[in-house]
């Protein structure tokens, strides 16, 4: 399997110090540096070339960004969750939607929050947002539901208690966890486990009548460090003979292909490249048609 360049054509318009933070259905989510502490977020269409500035957001401490589609609505939301007091584990959660043509932010019910810190970025399934979260006492997940801008807490699958370390992803547009054993030594191979959210009653929210299964439990010959999931295969970052590589190991059928990388490519992706699944779109964001370059 190859890589492939994707090229972006030079223009007026300049990303500084961009960052994607979400993708969904061709959208893309970026992050940008304005001002010092001071970031934007804009919404992006590569395939058409159209972007889109959200209205700038007050404040520091921004914790996270989420960034989905809801079916049932037929509108795309970011949402931002950040500290109103640097030493206070008080939050203020706000969402911005695409298609209502506000030109503002709207704040959502967040004392859900309160207690608990974000261990990770947030992916978006069926139009739900997740976080992985955790307070004193447990893990856990973090939900929000796009069309009623309503969070829920929901548990994590019961695995066994040694060093492991978590990632939320994406399979056949549920919610999934890949799990790896951080206890890792170079004598075996590495476990990769992926559990995946599957729902009871169909009237039943997240977190009630829903329940996790292990849908595979791999054993893979290398040092890998799971990504992200696209399609029915694993993106992990592996290391063989002391050099990193990207493979794909297919949950269908346990196959393990590294993907062909030159060098100087992979270097730029360990520098910062972001990992996403992204499919060519023609939706519209309602912004500017204008080329982007990255700086």
């Amino acid at each position: 399997m190859q890589a492939r360049r994707v090229q972006v054509q030079p223009s007026v318009f300049e990303l500084e110090s961009p960052k994607i933070v979400g993708s969904s259905n061709g959208l893309l989510c970026l992050r940008i540096k304005q001002e010092l502490h001071i970031s934007t977020l804009l919404l992006w269409n590569p395939a058409i070339r159209e972007l889109r500035m959200t209205p700038r957001v007050g404040g520091y401490h921004w914790l996270s960004v989420g960034f989905g589609f809801s079916p049932i609505i037929n509108d795309y939301k970011v949402l931002i969750i950040r500290k109103t007091d640097y030493y206070m584990r008080t939050f203020r959660v706000e969402v911005y939607s695409l298609t209502s043509g506000s030109s503002s932010w709207k704040v959502v019910e967040s004392k859900i929050l309160e207690g608990i810190s974000l261990k990770g970025t947030s992916v978006t399934a069926n139009g739900v947002m997740f976080w992985h979260v955790g307070n004193d006492d447990a893990d856990m997940i973090l939900s929000f539901d796009i069309a009623l801008e309503v969070f829920t807490l929901i548990p994590f699958p019961v695995v066994a208690n040694r060093d492991l370390c978590f990632r939320l992803a994406v399979y056949e547009n549920k919610l999934a966890m890949l799990v790896e054993d951080c206890s890792w030594r170079i004598s075996k191979p590495e476990p990769i486990a992926l559990w995946v959210m599957d729902k009871g009653d169909e009237a039943c929210s997240y977190g009630e009548g829903w329940s996790w299964s292990k849908k595979c439990n791999a054993a893979i010959p290398h040092y890998v460090n799971p990504l992200m999931i696209w399609k029915s295969e694993i993106v992990c970052k592996v290391c063989e003979n002391g050099k990193w590589r990207i493979a794909l190991f297919n949950v269908t059928t346990s196959e393990f292909n590294m993907i062909v990388m030159h060098d100087s490519e992979f270097i730029g992706f360990m520098r910062g490249l972001e990992c996403i699944d992204y499919v060519e779109s023609l939706v519209p964001v309602g912004g500017k048609k204008l080329y982007a370059t990255f700086t």
